[in-house]
């Protein structure tokens, strides 16, 4: 199994634990991080040493993920597995994955490239290697099947996390307001917004005094980053405003969103459980100049979040690269914090998904799609 970034790696380890007990034993070997290796996955490399995103992020990994590729090659050529899954990470599994082909052994892609929403050439490239997807939206079952893939809706894995295991049922008070800064997993991801969200959470402060301000990049991003991205200032602003609830002002997602009125979250897997949460969020993206450039030629679609992408209309306000600044993020936060409507909408939106993405069943169904596909 292989995950290449910390959301793939958190989603996979879940679907995995929970399809265990409808699996007989196997050992399992791959590279990602820590959820995985808690999840009894034994890594030959981790994901803090070549995961990244953007054209030019992934330019710079590209020594680290030769090597890796090189080492998964040679130990599958040495014991070939039964079986492949691979989790999202195109930039190296649409090399490994022919790989794998070529060297007979089956291959399950979890959490496939978002070819709905942007590159759908590379729907025709994963015919050519991909055996089965279990797919955790259930739209993307008849894509791949109207090509020739096996597919099978497994469910949404973050609905397996206890906080998104119910729909959100009330909207949180914003009386003594709760903001919540969730600035990305990736270390260049942090870096190019974490110093608009510690300016917006300056300026939200100095309006709204009783405002707390909860901060929680990802599990894998280094201290160090987030130090050079606060100015002692902001810093003090964070840690002053420690909630009791959350027990520190750096916190997960899941638990800064738990008490959140309000949140200001990087595009990605974070934007899902936001709306998980019913929490009216500000999604907010920047990339390099290059590979903003790039992005602006392939993406054909009206939005960066993934609750609107699925849903196919607008869940989350963003804001994207040059919009990304200090002063326009305080601005949106304020409105959201007390605009009823939004919050509402926002409510209804996450109990829609919920309902269309969460399977009590899902490590069942994992564990039979993986069973068929290694018997293919």
């Amino acid at each position: 199994m292989g995950a290449g970034d910390p959301s793939g790696d958190l989603l996979a380890s879940l679907l995995l634990r929970a399809a265990r007990p409808h699996m007989q034993p196997r050992v399992w070997w791959g590279y990602g991080g820590s959820h995985l290796a808690s999840a009894g996955v034994r890594l030959v490399d981790r994901l803090e040493r070549f995961g990244t995103s953007g054209l030019v992020e992934a330019l710079g990994r590209l020594p680290r993920n030769a090597a890796l590729l090189a080492s998964v090659i040679q130990a599958v050529d040495r014991r070939p597995p039964s079986l492949g899954v691979l989790v999202d990470y195109p930039d190296l599994h649409f090399i490994l994955g022919p790989a794998l082909r070529r060297a007979g052994v089956p291959v399950l892609y979890l959490l496939p490239p978002q070819v709905w929403a942007w590159r759908p050439g590379r729907l025709r490239v994963m015919t050519s290697f991909v055996d089965r997807i279990a797919a955790c939206f259930p739209f993307e079952v008849e894509l791949y099947r109207s090509v020739g893939i096996r597919a099978s809706f497994v469910g949404h894995p973050l609905c397996l996390l206890d906080p998104y295991r119910t729909p959100a049922r009330a909207s949180r008070p914003s009386t003594d307001p709760v903001v919540a800064f969730l600035p990305g997993s990736r270390p260049h991801e942090v870096a190019r917004v974490l110093p608009a969200m510690a300016s917006a959470a300056r300026k939200l402060k100095a309006r709204i005094p009783s405002l707390t301000c909860l901060l929680a990049p990802g599990p894998t991003v280094d201290a160090g980053i987030v130090d050079r991205c606060l100015g002692e200032q902001t810093r003090e602003i964070f840690c002053l405003a420690a909630h009791p609830l959350a027990g520190s002002p750096t916190t997960t997602a899941a638990e800064a969103l738990r008490i959140a009125s309000a949140a200001v979250v990087h595009a990605g897997t974070a934007t899902l459980e936001a709306a998980l949460a019913g929490v009216p969020s500000l999604v907010v993206a920047r990339l390099s100049r290059t590979s903003w450039e790039v992005a602006r030629r392939l993406v054909k679609v009206d939005h960066v979040s993934l609750p609107s992408l699925v849903l196919g209309r607008q869940v989350f306000p963003e804001m994207l690269q040059d919009e990304v600044d200090g002063g326009p993020i305080a601005g949106e936060v304020e409105r959201l914090l007390y605009d009823d409507h939004e919050r509402d909408n926002v409510l209804a939106a996450g109990q829609e998904l919920h309902s269309l993405l969460f399977r009590e069943d899902a490590g069942e169904r994992f564990a039979g799609v993986a069973r068929e596909a290694a018997r293919m």
